[in-house]
C-alpha cells in the first residue's frame, strides 16, 4: 500500500487489490484491516472500498442479487424508513459502475443519514465495491466528492501480498 499526496488530494495506490484511487486531502485512512477493505474519513464523507470476488460467472446477477436486491426493493425500503434517491448504471471508462444512493428517514442524529454504494466490474471475477456514506444536509458536496473519486478510480494487476497492520498482542493493564 501507498499513499502520495499532492495539492488537493491524495492517492491511494492499493497494489495487493490492484487498484488505485484519488481521496480527498484531509481524509484519514484505516489500514488496520486492509486485506479486506480500507476505510477513509474526512469531514464529509466516509468510504469503505474493497475488492470482492463473484463465485459465479454472471458477476452483475452475483451483485444484484446478493448485494444490491434489499435495498433495490420498495417493499423492504418501505418498512425500513429507507428512500431510493438514484440507481443508475453507467459505463466508465470500461468499466461497468452501478450507482445506488439512499437516504434514511428515521436514523438517529448523529449518524450518516445518506449512503451510496458503488460496485465497479471490470470483466473479470473479481470486482470493487466503495461504500460512502455522509450526512443528509450535504448531498451535493458529498457527491462532489463520491464523482471525483469515482473518475480516478483506476484498475491494474495486483503485486504483492495482503498483510494486516493490526496488532492482536494483548493490552494488560498497569496494575497487572
Amino acid at each position: 500500500k501507498q499513499l502520495v499526496e499532492a495539492a488537493q488530494e491524495k492517492r491511494f495506490v492499493n497494489k495487493p487489490a490492484g487498484y488505485y484511487v484519488d481521496l480527498d486531502k484531509q481524509a484519514d485512512l484505516d489500514l488496520s484491516l486492509s486485506p479486506l477493505f480500507v476505510k477513509a474519513s474526512s469531514g464529509l464523507l466516509n468510504v469503505t472500498i474493497s475488492r470482492e470476488y463473484s463465485p459465479y460467472q454472471d458477476v452483475d446477477g452475483y451483485i444484484d442479487y446478493y448485494l444490491n436486491r434489499f435495498i433495490l426493493d420498495s417493499s423492504y425500503r418501505t418498512h425500513n424508513g429507507l428512500v431510493l434517491v438514484e440507481a443508475e448504471r453507467m459505463d466508465m471508462r470500461g468499466y461497468g459502475v452501478k450507482m445506488i444512493t439512499i437516504r434514511g428517514d428515521y436514523f438517529p442524529d448523529g449518524l450518516p443519514s445518506m449512503y451510496t454504494y458503488i460496485t465497479i466490474t471490470d470483466g473479470t471475477p473479481g470486482f470493487y465495491r466503495i461504500m460512502c456514506k455522509y450526512d443528509y444536509h450535504t448531498p451535493d458536496e458529498a457527491m462532489e466528492q463520491i464523482m471525483a473519486l469515482l473518475d480516478s478510480f483506476t484498475t491494474f494487476t495486483p503485486e504483492g501480498e495482503y498483510r494486516f497492520e493490526t496488532d492482536f498482542a494483548p493490552q494488560l493493564p498497569e496494575f497487572w
